[in-house]
């Protein structure tokens, strides 16, 4: 008001140049869109199995043979490692994020099973069938302020090298950044909440910034390279090590997936 007016220019007046004054506007708690429901849905939206807490959806795929359109993602995400059965339903948002069976968006159709006892596994992915009518947005990408920051440029795959420069949307961290510092990890043994599984032929990404890559419940990101081509598909990662002790993060290749799974990705 003009109490606060005249104020403001009596501290200015005995102060000068030693105080600057800003408005700054009610200050309040900030949530990221990737936890909410999403209509239309995005690339890094909050989702997963009903029985799960919650994933990432990756992107968007289509059936080879029917063209029939679907969400990809983690077998851990969208399938419960395995514990799933083929037509259970995929929330969008997950249940940790408030996700209910009326917000249910897909059906598990497939995926591939995780294998223990040292077996060695290359993929973490599955593909759950759109049956509702909610809305798609299949290729932009937006940060965690909801700004648009790029897109799926292309639905062919590439694969990344070393020191490539690459990005993910994901539900916890939203928009990061990161490069590729090794394209073929062998004996990666990931925890699986509780059961450990063995992972061959996987990609590892570290932080550009001090910040994590990724974090829980980032699993199922599509990670791009600044070009906006994709290359991976993320599955896990490490609290520790790596650049800045800012942790490791886990992906593996997205061709490889996109086979296995019979699908083709949309934008």
């Amino acid at each position: 008001g003009l109490q606060d007016t005249a104020l403001m220019a009596d501290l200015k007046g005995r102060f000068g140049e030693e105080i600057e004054i800003r408005y700054g506007g009610r200050v309040r708690a900030l949530q990221g869109w990737h936890f909410m429901r999403a209509d239309p849905m995005r690339l890094g939206s909050s989702c997963g199995h009903r029985n799960i807490t919650a994933g990432t959806l990756g992107c968007f795929a289509a059936d080879r043979s029917t063209g029939a359109l679907g969400i990809l993602s983690n077998n851990h995400v969208l399938a419960d490692v395995n514990a799933a059965q083929i037509g259970d339903e995929v929330l969008q948002p997950g249940p940790s994020d408030g996700g209910t069976l009326a917000d249910r968006v897909a059906r598990l159709s497939r995926f591939v099973p995780i294998r223990f006892q040292g077996v060695s596994n290359e993929l973490d992915c599955a593909w759950a069938e759109l049956d509702t009518g909610r809305g798609t947005d299949r290729s932009e990408i937006f940060d965690s302020a909801g700004i648009n920051v790029g897109r799926l440029t292309q639905v062919q795959t590439v694969r990344f090298g070393l020191l490539d420069a690459v990005v993910k949307i994901g539900r916890t961290t939203g928009y990061t950044q990161g490069e590729v510092t090794l394209t073929n990890v062998v004996n990666l043994n990931v925890d699986m909440g509780g059961p450990v599984a063995r992972f061959d032929n996987v990609i590892s990404i570290e932080s550009l910034a001090k910040k994590p890559f990724s974090d829980g419940g980032d699993s199922g990101s599509l990670i791009l390279n600044t070009l906006g081509q994709p290359g991976a598909l993320l599955f896990a990662g490490s609290a520790n090590g790596g650049a800045f002790n800012q942790g490791t993060t886990f992906a593996c290749h997205l061709d490889s997936a996109l086979n296995a799974l019979d699908i083709d990705l949309v934008n």
